[in-house]
């Protein structure tokens, strides 16, 4: 989609009859809508390009009234629901999927029904229907189609969990999706209005204007965790005959309306996130962005909000004279580039959708990879097209995958629990340790190059030296206390079995942070104790030990010269340079750092806090003392990583919001968003066109050029 200032007209397309129900492609490059019929026009679906709102496909059906619209998450699929005028009440309802890159129909059943969906694997889709027999909800086999896998009096509209094994049902229970068994049933004596899974699918939150409270339950039985009770504006009843809510995607975040008021409230505490408007006339429908950046509010006006802010955005009076009616409904596309809005047209009748733009560029998604459990970490090697990310299934497992189609390459199982995953900045190697107290060297394709035992102890860190890629320094605990430098390369007579470390330097406290120099003259170290360590990479001698108040969350060097920065639970980073063992004037945060991050040439330090501050902020490091430069405060939610692009100005955000948000480092401006669930890992390749995402049980890689 091109790129545009908010609320700019995009594209348009025309049809016979008002557009009933709409839907994006998963990446945006086109979206579907089906519309009505008249007496003289067949109803019909058609595929639009998103940047033209050019007809892509189309499908007619003399008959068809739709009932519902649905993407598949890889957007291979869509199934269209609608009813027939056939005189026989045996085929009122029917399902067709859609393949939108080609507009065929790759099958289709009786009866189908209301608010088809897409498991998140794309497996199963689910209806809710109720021709001629008592409100049920069937789930058919996506790539089959046939007679339904099963169907149960499950009246309500039903939501899959994330790991598509269950069914959120409206009369609170949760099903199996492989046979429609009853699995648990919450516990709540409330009668709640709506139910979602939370990302993590162990839990599901729960809303009921009984009380105005969200609560949150275990999946696994059922079981009521904690109830939550929203903080309203003292005085303030929601009128009954005007009120609306809706839950942000992840549940983070929760919209509520009436005449009077509009209010967007964080989940997990039940305060709001910015002063409630008065009034943004009677809502008809409430939704979000897909990274939850923006709320929209549809009454007589189209209102969008930031929620972090209450800022608005974009505000327009909806026509109601003059032939034209914008019909209820916002659809936001999946980058958050720009949304789409139906209408339609009294004099000749006829119907429209129209795409506008928000000024946010849209991210490419180049490829991603499906993996066994979550994501703890990934790394990027962009020239050799090589991508590498460790999983915590049942197993934790090193895939290494092709970075421009997702094609596996090998998938390599870890004994114990991975802490550390670094690739050399020569991108021709990676090193993996952690639990089993092995550091092991893989090259790109995943073959073993060598193993280092570290006395039976778990590595809690390593790291490799960031311009040559010829030291390896890592960390222990327990009963060992040491930190090891080794060399990439074994000598002749070393055997892989067991690399042996240049030196060992015992401590008097765990290591848990190793960062090594640029010029490869200093490892440094952060402790158990509270204390970073400088020691020559010569020989391994602390050179000197810094004190602070807080336990130390991260160390790093800049990549221009041997100065440390230490991110630590006082809010505190220290910034020591290293050849005089000196320290720079303290930089304080109100709440914990929780990371750090050079720019390329160093003359930057984006810091980043924990609850409740949650802000991003870059320092100027070129005088003698740092002076800040932005606080951008993205959003009101925790901070995982921090990465700075390698060859621009651009910082890339990782938080528990579902965007990886990228800004200009020198002036605040976001550039760009990143879409997925929430990311805990991010890391650019070398050259800076690629970045990887840790998001679920999913790694993504984008384009950044």
């Amino acid at each position: 989609m091109a790129r545009a200032s908010f609320g700019d007209l995009i594209a348009s397309a025309d049809f016979p009859h008002h557009v009933e129900h709409l839907v994006w492609d998963p990446a945006g490059a086109w979206l579907a809508a089906v519309w009505s019929r008249r007496a003289d026009q067949p109803g019909g679906f058609v595929v639009l390009d998103s940047a033209t709102g050019r007809r892509l496909h189309s499908v007619l059906d003399v008959g068809a009234f739709p009932l519902g619209l649905a993407a598949s998450s890889d957007g291979t699929e869509i199934a269209w629901t609608y009813v027939s005028t056939s005189p026989d009440p045996g085929i009122a309802g029917q399902i067709r999927v859609i393949d939108p890159r080609s507009g065929g129909i790759v099958w289709s059943a009786v009866p189908g029904g209301l608010h088809p969906a897409f498991s998140p694997n794309g497996d199963w889709v689910s209806v809710r229907r109720h021709f001629g027999s008592a409100p049920e909800t069937a789930v058919y086999d996506a790539r089959k189609g046939g007679a339904p896998r099963w169907a149960k009096p499950f009246g309500e509209k039903t939501v899959f969990s994330p790991d598509s094994t269950l069914l959120l049902t409206g009369g609170h229970q949760l099903a199996s999706t492989e046979t429609g068994e009853v699995v648990s049933t919450l516990t709540t004596s409330l009668p709640i209005d709506a139910l979602a899974f939370l990302p993590d699918g162990a839990s599901v939150a729960g809303f009921t204007w009984d009380g105005l409270v969200i609560e949150r339950f275990e999946v696994s039985d059922g079981a009521l965790v904690s109830t939550i009770g929203l903080q309203m504006p003292d005085g303030h009843f929601f009128d009954q005959a005007t009120r609306r809510f809706t839950f942000s995607k992840d549940c983070r975040l929760l919209s509520v309306a009436d005449a009077k008021m509009f209010a967007v409230f964080d989940t997990l505490t039940g305060l709001p996130c910015f002063t409630p408007h008065i009034s943004l006339g009677t809502p008809r429908e409430l939704s979000f962005g897909p990274d939850n950046s923006y709320a929209a509010v549809l009454s007589e006006l189209l209102t969008i909000l930031e929620t972090r802010s209450g800022a608005v955005v974009f505000q327009q009076s909806l026509p109601t004279a003059g032939g034209v009616r914008f019909r209820p409904g916002v659809w936001f596309s999946p980058a958050g580039d720009g949304f789409a809005m139906t209408g339609m047209r009294e004099n000749p009748l006829s119907g429209f959708v129209r795409i506008f733009g928000t000024g946010h560029r849209a991210a490419h998604l180049r490829s991603r990879r499906d993996l066994n459990g979550p994501v703890t970490a990934v790394q990027i090697a962009g020239a050799a097209k090589r991508a590498i990310a460790v999983s915590a299934g049942t197993k934790q497992t090193v895939t290494i995958f092709n970075s421009n189609t997702g094609e596996l390459v090998r998938e390599r199982p870890i004994p114990g629990i991975v802490s550390t995953l670094t690739l050399s900045p020569t991108a021709d190697y990676f090193v993996v340790a952690g639990s089993d107290s092995v550091l092991r060297a893989f090259n790109l394709m995943g073959e073993a190059q060598w193993r280092a035992t570290h006395n039976s102890v778990p590595v809690n860190a390593a790291a490799v030296s960031p311009r040559t890629a010829n030291l390896i320094a890592t960390g222990t605990g327990g009963g060992d206390k040491n930190v090891r430098l080794f060399t990439r390369h074994l000598t002749i007579s070393e055997d892989p079995e067991n690399h042996r470390p240049l030196w060992k330097s015992p401590q008097p406290s765990a290591v848990t942070r190793v960062s090594i120099s640029a010029d490869d003259r200093f490892v440094a170290i952060g402790c158990t104790d509270r204390q970073t360590r400088l020691l020559d990479a010569a020989d391994g001698t602390v050179r000197k030990a810094f004190p602070h108040d807080g336990q130390i969350r991260q160390i790093v060097f800049s990549p221009s010269e041997p100065l440390l920065a230490t991110a630590n639970d006082d809010g505190s980073v220290h910034l020591i340079h290293a050849p005089t063992n000196t320290v720079r004037p303290e930089i304080g945060h109100p709440t914990a750092v929780v990371a750090v991050a050079f720019s390329r040439d160093g003359a930057l330090l984006a810091t980043a806090t924990g609850q409740p501050d949650n802000t991003v902020r870059v320092w100027q490091l070129s005088g003698a003392s740092p002076t800040l430069l932005i606080a951008p405060r993205v959003e009101p939610a925790a901070i995982n990583a921090i990465a700075f692009s390698p060859t621009t100005s651009r910082l890339a955000i990782a938080s528990d919001i579902p965007a990886v948000v990228i800004i200009d480092a020198t002036t605040g401006q976001e550039d760009r968003r990143l879409p997925g669930t929430n990311a805990r890992a991010i890391a650019y390749s070398a050259e800076g066109a690629l970045l990887i995402t840790a998001a679920d049980k999913v790694a993504g890689v984008f384009d950044m050029v």
